[in-house]
Formats: structure tokens, sequence, C-alpha cells
């Protein structure tokens, strides 16, 4: 569960600025806070602002925090420059790091991660742990020092992933990548953060999200509680021609975007196994049966919806972190009930 977030020198932030998800001492009725440790925290919060304010800056630099704890050790060449965009605007902010840091609850116990990075190198990066309240320091990296300091509640072969680990890249990606038991809960949290951003082609997202031919129901009944109109689903074939090698045909595209787009590199192995399906929402009719139309003719709002709401249940089941940039949905669905 986050606490809090911060970032400095990132695009057009230059100060620090910071997110809490600490409640403030409101008495509020109908507002469900979660509790850990005694620390009230709110399970959502909107960022409002004017237009060009930094509100999705501040979000890619959670963003990019999350991606280099993922893959700047397994996915990054040695000599590749760590993908920061410092603000340009003063001479002095272009030539400096940038500082990402955050807390969060993790089994119940609060961590502190954080490193700053300059196009080059990770120059610093530490984990704190409070178990019980009392800090301890699992590891800090100061590139100054002539090897990283661990604490004596860290276990495992840190000096050998020590020497594994680049400049580019960040310890506690190198120790996922050498399976430490430890830091591999903190990189599988920080790792699994879902990002969201403005969605172009509504359609288009519903049909590759729900390409598998699944659905959570709970997807449909929030849908038909939204007083969208929907009130169930289908799913047809998108590839129903008999005389198609539907293998063969899969394979042909896997490897056209294998070919074309180097992130395809990441096709699940058995995605030419996958029965491709299109789903379709019924809407309620003055019958008991329902009528189905094409994703094309549902409104944006509710395409959107359907895109979000599996990536929201699933971390609500896996309590991870999803964020939202542009959210464009209607006041009502996000006034608690």
């Amino acid at each position: 569960m986050l606490i809090r977030f911060a970032v400095e020198n990132h695009l057009s932030i230059r100060d620090r600025q910071e997110l809490s998800m600490v409640a403030a001492g409101l008495q509020d009725k109908g507002v469900d806070l979660i509790t850990v440790n005694n620390v009230k925290l709110v399970p959502a919060a909107l960022i409002y602002g004017a237009n060009a304010s930094g509100k999705s800056n501040f979000l890619s630099a959670l963003s990019l925090l999350s991606g280099a704890v993922e893959s700047s050790h397994a996915q990054t060449k040695p000599n590749s420059k760590i993908p920061r965009s410092p603000f340009l605007l003063d001479e002095k902010s272009k030539s400096s790091p940038t500082k990402i840091d955050l807390d969060f609850f993790l089994n119940e116990v609060r961590f502190h991660y954080g490193f700053v990075a300059t196009n080059d190198a990770f120059i610093e990066e530490w984990l704190y742990a409070f178990p019980s309240g009392k800090k301890q320091v699992w590891f800090y990296r100061d590139a100054t020092k002539r090897s990283i300091h661990f604490g004596k509640n860290l276990k495992g072969s840190l000096k050998t992933i020590e020497g594994l680990t680049r400049p580019n890249s960040l310890f506690l990606s190198a120790a996922a990548q050498n399976a430490h038991k430890q830091l591999t809960e903190i990189f599988d949290y920080l790792s699994s953060f879902s990002f969201k951003y403005r969605i172009e082609n509504e359609s288009q997202h519903a049909v590759a999200a729900f390409a598998k031919g699944a659905i959570d129901g709970r997807i449909i009944r929030f849908l038909q509680q939204a007083d969208t109109g929907v009130v169930s689903h289908q799913f047809r074939e998108m590839i129903s021609d008999s005389k198609i090698d539907r293998k063969s045909f899969m394979n042909d595209v896997v490897n056209l975007f294998k070919k074309y787009s180097p992130e395809a590199q990441g096709f699940p192995p058995d995605w030419d196994d996958v029965e491709l399906k299109k789903i379709s929402l019924g809407h309620r009719t003055g019958t008991k049966r329902p009528k189905f139309f094409d994703l094309r003719l549902e409104s944006a709002g509710t395409l959107r919806l359907l895109v979000l709401l599996k990536t929201i249940f699933q971390a609500l089941d896996q309590g991870s972190l999803v964020v939202i940039d542009e959210l464009e949905l209607h006041p009502v669905l996000l006034t608690p009930a």
C-alpha cells in the first residue's frame, strides 16, 4: 500500500513535489480508509489542476521508478543511458540528478525506497525497513563509496550481487534477477504498478483486453450498477473461417510484431495457442433477452470503464497500485455511495 511518493527534477517538475496518501484528520462519513499499523490511508487520490501544470509528469515519475526497478538490470545494455528527463529551463537543473523516493507498506511493514540518477548512473540507492516502527537500514548505495553498505537485517549473497550491479542498473533490480528472497518481495511490489494513460481508441483497447475470452463478473455487475444499460456479455471467435490455419496466422502476427516492435518480445510463449475472441455487451431491452452490440456502437465512457475495471479489480485482488492519467469518467462514478 502506497504511503507517499516524491520526485525532484523530472520533466516540468524542478523542485521536490510529494503526494501523500495519509488521511487528513477529517471526520467525513462514508470515507473508507485503510488502516495499517495505526496509520490511516486513503484508498485513492485524485490529482487535479490546470492544463500543463505537471500532473501527467508527476505520474510519469512513478512509472520511471517502477520501470527502472523492473528492467534496469535485466533489459538494459551495459552502456545504455538512464531514461530520465531533467528540468530543462535552467542550466543547473539540466546537469543535476533526478531524485525519486516513496514509502509503502508491505506485509504490514513500512519500507522507504528511492534512488538518485544521472544520465549515466544511479549515484544513490537505498532501502530502509521500519518493523515495529524502528528503522533498519537494509542497504545504502553511494557511487562515491567503494562498496554498498548492507545492514545486518538483509541476508543473502549480497557481495556477489553487488559485483553484478552495473552503474546504470539498480541494485534492487539486480538482486531480484538473482533470486534474492527478501528483495524479490520488494521488487515484485514496485514492479507490479499498473499505468493507464489516455485511451485514444476505446473499442480496440477493449477488444485487446478481453481477447482471451474471459471477463471478471464484477465488471459486468459494476457496469450494470453504473446505469450504463449493460446487463450481460458474450464472446465470439475473431477468426471463424475454417479455411484459415489459425496457428500459422497467429505465428505470423507475433513474428511481425517482434520484427517491427522491440517491446513485443514480451509475448507469452503460448500466445499462438490463445483462442482469440471478441467481446460484445448485452443491453437491457423491453423483453427478457438482451440486445448485443458491436463495441464500436458503445459509448466511449462505457468502453473506458470496461478497460479500466479489468486493471482495477486485478489490482484490488493483488494489493497493487493503479495509476490512471486522464480519468475522464462521470463525476457520479467517482463519488462514494
